[in-house]
């Protein structure tokens, strides 16, 4: 991990490569405590060029007149995330292989479909609640059907780069921000880009192929 002044490496930022955050609201602090990551939140490069262009799906964020702003499917730009962001940021480009697979035009064309779509409360709880399926305390299934009506940040992410062809069977509606960083998608090499230098705990070694798909039946037939 190399922590670095965003101004210096935007010009080498491409469509497709992650945009990890963790961020200090509540909402952000209870999935790091329930994925047991730092990470709270992903957004994918959708454009570069004067300006680096983050699309990402957030909740809705309240006024200070009880009004709602700003949630759902939105493009933003970095720059200004960097700048304001509460927490820290991290930049992980796509690596050489997992860019020789990335179709840009099927990739635009998903987040264009996707763009204004609203955030996906119940969908995002399900994925971050994951970690207690297998704990018979609970007695309890939270496995999310694909589902592309709403979005929750990683779900979105995950779906793009399925869209794109880098990863080809996957349900990202069980994609968590954790699992997301995980997974071998990625370069070697990832960059801080806002706050106190922190390396993240799990990065680049997870595949991603069949993740969060339903595990064949082992039951067999008997006469």
């Amino acid at each position: 991990m190399q922590q670095v002044d965003y101004d210096a490496i935007k010009e080498r930022i491409k469509p497709g490569d992650m945009i990890v955050f963790s961020g200090r609201k509540r909402f952000e602090r209870l999935i790091r405590l329930v994925t047991r990551s730092i990470i709270s939140h992903v957004g994918v490069v959708c454009r570069t060029g004067k300006s680096v262009d983050v699309m990402e799906s957030v909740g809705l964020k309240q006024n200070r007149k009880g009004g709602g702003e700003g949630g759902g499917v939105q493009c933003r730009q970095l720059a200004k995330l960097v700048e304001s962001y509460d927490g820290l940021m991290w930049w992980l480009p796509l690596s050489e292989s997992s860019r020789s697979r990335f179709d840009l035009e099927k990739f635009t064309q998903f987040l264009k479909l996707a763009e204004g779509k609203q955030y996906d409360i119940p969908q995002a709880i399900c994925a971050v609640l994951d970690v207690i399926d297998d704990n018979p305390f609970f007695n309890l299934s939270t496995y999310s059907q694909r589902d592309f009506s709403k979005f929750f940040c990683s779900e979105l992410a995950a779906a793009a780069l399925q869209a794109a062809g880098v990863i080809t069977q996957l349900n990202p509606s069980e994609v968590t921000p954790a699992n997301l960083c995980a997974f071998n998608l990625y370069a070697e090499d990832y960059f801080q880009i806002r706050g106190r230098r922190k390396e993240l705990d799990d990065f680049n070694f997870l595949s991603a192929e069949n993740f969060g798909l339903p595990k064949p039946s082992t039951r067999t037939i008997r006469d």
